[in-house]
């Protein structure tokens, strides 16, 4: 609670031994991640404390200049990555796979979530655009290409998972043990985590769903933490014989001979045709042209009529333009007033039941709004074991922070524009 770092578990490569507060000079840490054998932490003006395994480099992070801080952090086995305030991300450490090769891509945007897996990495742009790059043997830096607008992203060891403006889940990877088999019912997510072959995320209304593997209990949950299971509609039987291709019952096929239709004759008999005289050929066509004639003459009849009705509307509309703005902008009210509705009625649906999750390679982590941190999974280092007196610390959740889209703060006055003064009169 008072900022300092406390760390517990195996601590082989001194993953655990966190540096005295001198080193720091006493100043509060803000935020920290843990690799596979080593551990990443920022204080909250920005200095970078890394301790652990630094064979790969892991623990060797670049210079960043004076006026540059750190506002988020992640390990993945042997690498790590940083995202400095002003939106660049920097990766060192084993770069066997390119997990540290940030792609030319990032240089000229600014990101806004990053995530490393076990020898991959991934980063997401303020535009929405997921990007991640290293080893790609299971499929876990290939981003569908239907995934577009991303606000947060986790990596596992071969899978990764991110969560749309919407509120929807997507993971892709490997999937053998159902860790990226999000059930379609759900929605409405707000954050997410990843373990070595497990999900686990946290939705809108304070449940928590995870899927993968789960042999050392890490995906072992109260039942009063997870989500309802999607309701099965009844199937009613149907009667075979709606199906039934046959004629109904009572009905006869009719013959192909007395099926409805003109008779055509294929072989017509030909008769000589009688060619008329020359007198009734001219008076013929003498019909033809005072018909035509007057066709032409009924037609610019019409035209003239039509041009007539056509002026006649324009002059009604343009009389009519201000009363027909009026009644636009009152149904784009009402429309505006209705969104508004349902926001604050969806707004509602959030539970502040956990502030944080994170996830290691077989155990899994969850903070609860009232400060009381829970555990599950693999214990055998006892990194599960919560050392006494230790109180985390809790932050204040602002509704912008969260991935889904909450409209807050005071209804806006549905105001007409008011009307125009009437003319004077006098001149």
């Amino acid at each position: 609670r008072d900022g300092g770092l406390i760390c517990f578990g195996t601590s082989g490569r001194s993953q655990c031994d966190v540096p005295h507060p001198s080193v720091t000079a006493y100043r509060p840490y803000e935020s920290v991640a843990c690799g596979h054998l080593h551990t990443c932490a920022a204080t909250i003006k920005g200095q970078l404390i890394f301790f652990g395994e630094t064979c790969f480099g892991q623990c060797s992070p670049p210079e960043l200049a004076a006026d540059v801080g750190v506002t988020a952090l992640c390990a993945g086995y042997g690498h790590s990555c940083i995202l400095d305030t002003q939106g660049r991300l920097h990766c060192f450490g084993d770069n066997v796979y390119g997990q540290c090769a940030v792609p030319i891509e990032l240089a000229s945007t600014k990101v806004v979530s990053i995530a490393a897996g076990f020898r991959h990495s991934c980063a997401v742009t303020a535009q929405g655009v997921l990007l991640c790059f290293g080893d790609n043997s299971r499929g876990q830096c290939t981003v569908p290409p239907s995934l577009t607008n991303v606000r947060l992203v986790a990596a596992g060891d071969f899978h990764t998972c991110a969560i749309t403006a919407d509120g929807k889940l997507h993971c892709f990877g490997s999937n053998d043990h159902g860790q990226c088999s999000v059930p379609k019912h759900l929605e409405h997510f707000i954050a997410v985590t990843a373990g070595s072959n497990f999900t686990m995320a946290i939705l809108f209304n304070g449940n928590v769903w995870c899927g993968g593997s789960s042999g050392h209990g890490q995906c072992d949950l109260p039942d009063h933490f997870l989500p309802e299971a999607p309701e099965i509609p009844e199937v009613s039987e149907v009667e075979s014989d709606v199906f039934s291709d046959g004629a109904e019952e009572g009905e006869e096929e009719l013959p192909e001979e007395d099926l409805p239709g003109d008779s055509i004759d294929v072989n017509p008999t030909e008769e000589p045709v009688e060619l008329p005289e020359t007198d009734t050929v001219a008076t013929d066509m003498e019909k033809r042209m005072r018909s035509t004639f007057g066709s032409v003459a009924e037609s610019q009849g019409t035209l003239d009529t039509t041009i007539t009705s056509i002026i006649s509307e324009a002059q009604e509309s343009v009389a009519d333009q201000e009363e027909t703005a009026k009644g636009k902008i009152q149904v784009l009210h009402e429309k505006l007033a209705a969104a508004w509705d349902d926001a604050e009625a969806f707004a509602a649906k959030y539970v502040d039941r956990f502030r944080g999750l994170s996830a290691g390679c077989f155990h899994s982590c969850l903070l609860q709004a009232d400060g009381q941190l829970l555990f599950f999974g693999d214990d055998s280092a006892n990194q599960c074991t919560m050392p006494e007196g230790l109180i985390p610390k809790v932050s204040i959740i602002d509704a912008a922070d969260l991935p889904v889209g909450i409209l807050a703060g005071a209804r806006p006055q549905l105001l007409l524009p008011p009307e125009p003064p009437e003319a004077s009169d006098s001149g």
